[in-house]
C-alpha cells in the first residue's frame, strides 16, 4: 500500500510543474512502449492522469511530482486517493467497452528535481481496484 498524505487543492505553479510532469511521464512512458490513449481523464470521482497501453495492458498512470523528494512523490497517492482512481476507473471501464478486455492496473511515476533531468521512480501494478 502507498502513502498516507491527504490531498490538497494545487497552486498555480503546482499545477504547472504537475502538467510538465505528465508531458515527462508520458515521453518516459512512450520512450518503454507504452501508447498514450487518454490524458486527464475527468469524472466526477476525480482525474486519472494518463490512459496508456503497451500490449495487453492497460495502464491508469497516477503522475506526482515533487521538486526535492521523489519517495514523498510516492507516499503521496494515499487510500483516499486510490479510492478517488478506483472508482474514476469504475467509471471509465463503463464508459470504454471496447478496453475491456485488455489487462487493467495502476501505475504511478513519481517524479522529482529539475525538470530538465528529473529522478523518475515508476511502480507498476502500484495498488488494487478498491472496491466501493
Amino acid at each position: 500500500m502507498l502513502g498516507r498524505s491527504a490531498t490538497k487543492p494545487l497552486s498555480g505553479s503546482a499545477r504547472e510543474s504537475g502538467d510538465a510532469a505528465e508531458r515527462f511521464a508520458e515521453s518516459w512512458l512512450r520512450a518503454k512502449g507504452f501508447e498514450l490513449l487518454e490524458r486527464q481523464v475527468s469524472c466526477r470521482f476525480g482525474e486519472i492522469d494518463l490512459v496508456m497501453r503497451r500490449k495487453r495492458v492497460l495502464a491508469l498512470v497516477e503522475v506526482k511530482y515533487r521538486a526535492k523528494d521523489l519517495s514523498a512523490a510516492i507516499l503521496s497517492v494515499s487510500p483516499v486517493k486510490q479510492k478517488k482512481l478506483s472508482l474514476a476507473a469504475s467509471w471509465l471501464y463503463s464508459q470504454r467497452p471496447q478496453w475491456q478486455s485488455l489487462e487493467w492496473r495502476f501505475d504511478v511515476l513519481a517524479v522529482a528535481g529539475d525538470m530538465a533531468s528529473p529522478e523518475v521512480q515508476w511502480v507498476p501494478a502500484a495498488f488494487e481496484l478498491l472496491g466501493e
